[in-house]
């Protein structure tokens, strides 16, 4: 028999404050129920800013990101916007010292459902404009928020994938357009947007992975 236990360790300083076990295999929900407990335990909040919690270790990465029931996406750059106004979300910053994956930045946004990864896609093409920068590395654009909706698209379902995928093409397709922007990124989304088009027909995943920097990440967990 397969037991899944989670496991939270609050530190302050150098002394451990608080040890939080759940037994949900479900990484949501486990999430949850520790949430609860420090919350019944210290009476806060404790999800209410989505304070990013750390990866240290390459096995930490692997345990969320390999996790079949893990509802993901990753922001390698910060031009994805969080929706403050779902409940069941986690940021998981990486910070991992070893060698690939000190090359590997940015977070991973957990969702505790299918629906929730949705609207807070949904949310992102309401709100987006390709032509003005909003991550870290590409100031005057944001690929990185690209990159976590087409990722994102992977593990919706059809009826909800439609939606995003059409209203995606929209944006990428006025963008590549717009001959005023930078050649660098025209050509770049357009690759994204023939990746989209490859996908609607054969229903490959590899189709969009192989063109997001997701891609040498798990590519990476996989081989260490």
């Amino acid at each position: 028999m397969k037991l899944t236990i989670t496991t939270l360790v609050i530190v302050e300083g150098s002394y451990i404050q608080g040890i939080f076990h759940s037994l949900e295999e479900h990484p949501g929900k486990a999430y949850q129920e520790l949430v609860d407990q420090v919350e019944n335990e210290y009476g806060y909040d404790a999800d209410k800013d989505h304070v990013p919690l750390h990866f240290k270790t390459i096995q930490d990465l692997k345990k969320l990101l390999l996790n079949s029931y893990t509802i993901y996406t990753y922001d390698y750059a910060g031009g994805f916007i969080i929706n403050d106004t779902i409940d069941y979300i986690e940021i998981y910053e990486i910070e991992i010292e070893d060698e690939p994956f000190d090359e590997f930045l940015g977070n991973i946004i957990t969702y505790a459902s299918e629906k929730d990864l949705f609207e807070n896609l949904r949310e992102n093409l309401i709100r987006m404009d390709l032509t003005k920068g909003a991550d870290d590395q590409y100031y005057d654009y944001s690929p990185s928020q690209v990159e976590a909706i087409l990722f994102g698209i992977l593990q919706l379902t059809p009826e909800h994938q439609d939606i995003i995928v059409i209203d995606l093409k929209k944006h990428l397709k006025s963008f590549i357009q717009d001959k005023d922007q930078a050649e660098e990124m025209i050509t770049q989304y357009t690759c994204y947007y023939n990746a989209i088009k490859r996908w609607e027909s054969n229903h490959k995943e590899t189709e969009i992975l192989h063109q997001l920097e997701i891609s040498n990440l798990l590519e990476q967990l996989k081989n260490n």
